[in-house]
């Protein structure tokens, strides 16, 4: 399996920008969704010099604004996903 293009989705409520917690990932295999969460790389691998984002795990084709709570006008009734990854306090 390969990507073979991945969409983001962001809130931004009162200008300030909030990442969904999935995202959109097109494969050789279908349309799928996936946990997305920025900055995660962070935590897990200090050695950050080695980023490349034309690596298909780190490829990010579009960046589309639509409200939290939205996600079934994207991604469907098709998808299967796990609800919010992260809490979030006011949404």
């Amino acid at each position: 399996m390969s990507i073979q293009k991945r969409t983001v989705y962001y809130d931004n409520k009162n200008g300030r920008a909030m990442f969904w917690d999935w995202a959109k990932v097109t494969t050789t295999l279908g349309t799928m969704v996936e946990p997305f969460l920025p900055g995660s790389r962070h935590a897990l691998n200090e050695d950050f010099e080695d980023f490349d984002p034309d690596d298909e795990i780190n490829r990010i084709d579009e960046i589309r604004a639509l409200p939290l709570g939205k996600h079934q006008l994207i991604l469907g009734d098709n998808h299967v996903m796990g609800g919010s990854v992260m809490p979030r306090i006011n949404r």
